[in-house]
């Protein structure tokens, strides 16, 4: 539960302080996930799992800066930071029940 919930602070900490933290959506799974994937299985697959979703959320947002020529792509980043943050929090709350989720649409870097 906790490697999802770093993954919204992460998101969030540009937002409500000013303090910018680069892929803090990334470093703070990144974390939990390091500190306890040896000792807890649960820990290791739902931290690769949003390690894995965070990636991918990232990569979407930055293909979309890098288009910034386009009008499209700059629509997309409040969709997609969106989406992010909804299925962040089912994934939250799925992990506090004890389920497994995977995130849709989601490249499986690590396995």
């Amino acid at each position: 539960m906790f490697c999802h919930l770093a993954a919204i602070a992460g998101m969030l900490a540009g937002w409500i302080t000013t303090i910018s933290i680069p892929f803090g959506n990334i470093l703070g799974p990144l974390i939990v996930w390091l500190i306890k994937k040896d000792t807890m299985p649960l820990v290791n697959s739902h931290g690769k799992e949003s390690l894995n979703f965070q990636i991918t959320v990232s990569l979407a947002i930055v293909t979309c800066l890098l288009l910034f020529l386009l009008v499209l792509p700059l629509l997309l980043i409040p969709v997609i930071w969106v989406a992010s943050l909804v299925l962040t929090i089912i994934a939250t709350v799925k992990a506090s029940r004890g389920q497994f989720y995977r995130y849709p649409f989601t490249l499986r870097l690590l396995k």
